[in-house]
């Protein structure tokens, strides 16, 4: 293999749902550079996460030295960051660089096959999501198709989600099991915690079993959600993702709102419905074939991401739970064995 292109570097400063929704397009890098080694600077929450999983070979934080010493410029960069950057002949930057002064630093150590450009995912635009990180790459080499790709668990991963599972009182052998995830990062885009109860309820009483997801920033929703349901679910709080991949990948479908941990579920294969409010799903929703995006007939009124957070009104998150939970059921049923097991 021609080293000039055996090893890519990307540095995308994006969270779990971003980064997935970039996944397409890294493959695609990766498949037109025959299959190059690729290395991905990105958030440190994501390091025990994709490589080994995905299209991502090996990964950095982006709050380690070496993205640091990039933005300090190449005459404050250390050998060993001199060192890391000219291993790749081709790098990637998702951020904005408006002083120029990544380019310059690219430029004096000897990369000059580079794109550094955000991907501009908070302006406003009816492009999906990974259609605009594709735009980036426009000038490297034209990408007329995007490869179906995804997460990968591990037979590790599903001994770890299996034995979580068997210690919190559920067989993933014999029991139908749902994770319901009610938060999101912004409360403005969690479905309301009394729809979600009944939905659980509409399952409990179908002889499904129902663990709750709770990330960092959700004990509000979670709560609110386990205060509304009879009896006592089983809670994974305070996990790894690594632990949160495991315990989903073992599970038979996935509820959730548009968030990352939505975006991993669709992008393990699983069967998924995730409630769409101020968000659109034509936008944000992971291009997976198990995902059924539902959204309300009304959409959203507000005009602005800081409107959305402070609506009281929230009429585009009025899905009827039965809606939800017809959606729910036959995507459970319809589970593959590759998953079921």
């Amino acid at each position: 293999m021609d080293r000039r292109v055996s090893q890519i570097l990307v540095v995308h400063p994006g969270s779990l749902g971003d980064t997935i929704l970039a996944l397409p397009v890294l493959a695609a890098l990766k498949e037109h550079h025959r299959s190059a080694w690729l290395h991905l600077i990105g958030h440190p929450s994501l390091l025990d996460v994709l490589p080994g999983r995905s299209v991502v070979d090996s990964m950095g934080s982006i709050e380690g030295s070496d993205y640091r010493d990039l933005l300090a410029g190449h005459e404050r960069m250390s050998a060993s960051a001199v060192r890391f950057y000219q291993q790749f002949a081709l790098v990637v930057i998702w951020a904005a660089d408006h002083d120029g002064s990544v380019q310059a630093a690219l430029d004096s150590l000897g990369i000059h096959q580079r794109i550094v450009r955000s991907p501009g995912l908070q302006r406003s635009s009816d492009q999906h999501a990974t259609e605009r990180f594709r735009e980036t790459l426009r000038d490297l080499f034209p990408l007329e198709s995007l490869p179906e790709t995804g997460l990968s668990p591990t037979e590790t991963d599903r001994q770890t989600g299996a034995r979580w599972l068997l210690d919190h009182g559920i067989d993933p052998e014999t029991d139908r099991v749902v994770a319901v995830h009610a938060g999101s990062g912004m409360l403005s885009k969690c479905w309301p915690a009394v729809h979600v109860a009944a939905v659980i309820q509409g399952l409990l009483e179908d002889g499904l079993k129902v663990v709750l997801i709770e990330g960092p920033a959700d004990a509000e929703a979670t709560r609110a959600v386990a205060g509304q349901v009879p009896s006592a679910l089983p809670r994974l709080q305070a996990a790894s993702l690594s632990l949160v991949l495991a315990v989903i990948a073992c599970c038979k479908g996935f509820l959730g709102n548009d968030s990352g941990i939505t975006q991993m579920a669709t992008a393990l294969g699983l069967p998924t419905v995730a409630v769409f409010g101020p968000t659109d799903p034509g936008i944000w929703g992971y291009r997976g074939k198990r995902l059924v995006p539902l959204r309300s007939q009304f959409g959203c009124r507000c005009a602005t991401r800081e409107t959305q957070q402070i609506c009281g009104e929230r009429i585009c998150l009025s899905t009827p739970p039965e809606l939800v939970l017809n959606a729910v059921r036959p995507s459970v049923r319809s589970v593959s064995p590759s998953l079921a097991t």
